[in-house]
């Protein structure tokens, strides 16, 4: 069974394949269809074993505007892997469907991951609820911390400074009693 791959990256894991600034100015129109007519006429041709002349006809051939289409629908949906995974996924169905029309036998697989790995992780809820409730003003906690910081200061300078006020103190009481004892 022939089997082959189309990427114009060197490798699986280039960062232009993972990364999510994949919209359509990133895109060469031109270059997709190119590819697109080059791919299709060498499936055909190897298919029904032609070797020459052109398979597709004016009217099979492919279609800028319907590349086009498809890229404009293509971008403009999220295509993250959790979103994907889901069975009610809107680009899942129209793509199932698509197919439909020109193939038979379309069945979409759902991939579910090991437990044991921990290298892939699907978070199945991308919507969340948001739970808003009225709470104390931040005033009181203001005046609360301000107060709070007097009084270590407080503390912190009594401490600190203890030695010259206790001299001042004793100071002052033995002028006292050399007053009184005049």
């Amino acid at each position: 069974m022939p089997a082959f791959t189309v990427s114009a990256l060197n490798h699986y894991r280039d960062l232009q394949k993972i990364t999510v600034l994949d919209t359509r100015e990133n895109l060469d129109i031109d270059r997709l269809v190119t590819n697109t007519k080059i791919i299709a006429e060498a499936l055909a041709r190897h298919i029904y074993n032609v070797s020459d002349g052109n398979v597709f006809g004016q009217t099979l051939d492919v279609s800028r505007r319907h590349i086009e289409a498809w890229i404009d629908y293509l971008t403009l949906q999220p295509r993250s892997p959790q979103l994907l995974s889901n069975k009610e996924n809107v680009l899942v169905n129209t793509l199932k469907e698509t197919f439909n029309k020109y193939l038979r036998d379309i069945k979409v697989s759902y991939a579910i991951p090991d437990k044991r790995d921990p290298d892939f992780q699907f978070y199945d809820s991308t919507k969340g609820i948001v739970n808003i409730y009225s709470v104390k003003p931040a005033v009181f906690d203001l005046v609360l911390t301000l107060v709070i910081i007097l009084y270590l200061g407080l503390f912190y300078f009594s401490v600190d400074y203890f030695p010259k006020v206790y001299k001042i103190a004793c100071s002052l009481t033995s002028n006292n009693k050399k007053i009184k004892t005049n």
